[in-house]
């Protein structure tokens, strides 16, 4: 091969490279990166705002730039081959022959140093690459704008058809942060001192609230204050009194065996009650909100919201019978994202 195709194809195999880095680099900046580039190299963001405010087009120039260089080379190698090895007639086998051995010798050159190596780079080095490749990109971008607004509102009016999102996704997709990233740039505001640790905690707290379960947080039934459904309510007034619970779970026969809740907010109407020493607990509790010990605390406050409540009794099931194994309240919900929330019971 002549040294000026040689020195052709080498040229080639580096636009292939720029291109493959450029893609990688620039849809794998998140806002974060941005920011930074903002920061420190306004001239630089400009450029790459300007590329990224469509994403669509910079990924139709991007693969335009790649196809081509794809289609060159190969028609390099194949014409090489054909002439040193086809003869003055090639017939089905000789073309045969010449497609595999240009497939033998493009693909590995192409994929090694054209596409994974400098992919692999940009990943690593994705806001440099995209700052360096910026300079050129804006360039060919402006040029070619007239053929990417082309493409980009054809495949536009067929996503449109098709009643698929649009080109618009991808910048949607682009500005999502996900939960792994999020951590480790929280991680790293730690250890620089910009995240102090109670800032810390309650981010933690937010990720983990979706993970977390009920069982986690609720109060055993054997350590949650309770009252007797057939008691008077004269009888566990005091006890009621020195607890300061506004709700108070209900048994019948076993405390295990949980059959509403009182609200103590309902005693007040029986301050002048003639009856009052003959009223049972049974007739003033309120149905009680059932819950399992495995839901998701999310879910679990979302029901607390739709039904307006704070209290939840958790039961599990044992031989096909249930039996409350705990308690939880809205406030047991929080604390898990917020930490210990202080009320008129916390000693001070």
């Amino acid at each position: 091969m002549p040294l000026s195709k040689v020195f052709l194809a080498v040229i080639l195999i580096l636009i292939l490279a720029f291109a493959s880095s450029s893609e990688t680099a620039f849809f794998s900046l998140n806002r974060f990166q941005l920011r930074r580039i903002k920061e420190r190299y306004r001239t630089a963001y400009g450029r790459i705002r300007t590329l990224l405010a469509r994403p669509s087009r910079l990924l139709i120039m991007i693969l335009l730039l790649s196809e081509l260089v794809n289609l060159l080379i190969s028609s390099m190698v194949t014409q090489f081959l054909e002439k040193h090895f086809g003869g003055e007639a090639p017939g089905a086998r000789e073309w045969y022959l010449i497609t595999l051995g240009s497939m033998a010798i493009s693909i590995p050159i192409l994929l090694f140093f054209g596409e994974i190596t400098p992919k692999v780079i940009a990943a690593k080095m994705n806001r440099i690459v995209a700052m360096v490749n910026s300079h050129v990109l804006i360039i060919i971008y402006k040029v070619l704008f007239p053929l990417l607004w082309v493409m980009d509102s054809a495949i536009g009016f067929v996503l449109r058809k098709l009643k698929a999102e649009g080109r618009d996704h991808l910048s949607k997709t682009m500005s999502i942060l996900s939960e792994e990233d999020f951590m480790i740039l929280m991680e790293e505001g730690h250890r620089e001192g910009t995240v102090d640790p109670a800032e810390r905690k309650l981010i933690t707290n937010v990720f983990e609230f979706d993970d977390s379960t009920v069982s986690e947080v609720m109060t055993p039934i054997s350590q949650a204050f309770s009252i007797s459904a057939t008691a008077r309510i004269m009888d566990v007034l005091p006890d009621i009194r020195a607890q300061k619970f506004s709700r108070v779970p209900v048994f019948l026969k076993s405390r295990k065996n949980i059959v509403g809740i009182l609200y103590v907010k309902d005693l007040l109407a029986l301050r002048n009650h003639p009856d009052m020493h003959a009223i049972d607990v049974k007739s003033l509790m309120t149905r009680a909100m059932f819950v399992g010990p495995n839901m998701r605390l999310s879910l679990l406050f979302r029901r607390f919201k739709e039904s307006k409540t704070h209290m939840a009794l958790v039961v599990n099931t044992v031989a096909h019978e249930e039996e409350a194994v705990g308690v939880v309240t809205l406030e047991d919900v929080l604390e898990s994202i917020f930490g210990e929330i202080a009320d008129e019971r916390d000693v001070q």
